[in-house]
C-alpha cells in the first residue's frame, strides 16, 4: 500500500479539474533496473503502474523499459516536439539517475 499511495495521489492531482482542461496529456515514463552494478528490484514495477494511473485519467502515455541514454534523449526530443502550449507534458523516471 505505500507504494500505491504516491500513484493514487499523482492520479488524483491530476484529474481534479479535468472538465474545464482543453488540451492533450502526454506522459513519457522510464523505468530502469537493468544495471550492471546492482540491478534494482522496483523500477519497472513503478512505471507500469504509474503508466496504469495516468492512462486512467486520460494521459498518452509512452513507457520505456530499460532504455539507454540514447533512446531516452530521443524519446524526450520526440515527446517535447509533440506538446503544445494547451497541453499538459509529464515526464517520470524510476531507477538510477547515473552509475559509475
Amino acid at each position: 500500500m505505500k507504494r500505491l499511495l504516491p500513484i493514487l495521489l499523482l492520479v488524483f492531482s491530476v484529474g481534479v479539474g479535468a472538465e474545464a482542461f482543453d488540451g492533450d496529456r502526454y506522459a513519457l515514463v522510464v523505468g530502469n533496473a537493468n544495471y550492471k552494478n546492482s540491478p534494482l528490484k522496483n523500477p519497472l514495477n513503478d512505471a507500469t503502474d504509474v503508466t496504469s494511473a495516468l492512462e486512467s485519467v486520460g494521459f498518452s502515455v509512452q513507457l520505456l523499459k530499460d532504455a539507454t541514454r540514447d533512446e531516452i534523449r530521443s524519446a524526450i526530443h520526440d515527446f517535447s516536439q509533440k506538446l503544445t502550449e494547451k497541453d499538459v507534458g509529464l515526464y517520470y523516471f524510476s531507477g538510477h539517475a547515473l552509475q559509475y
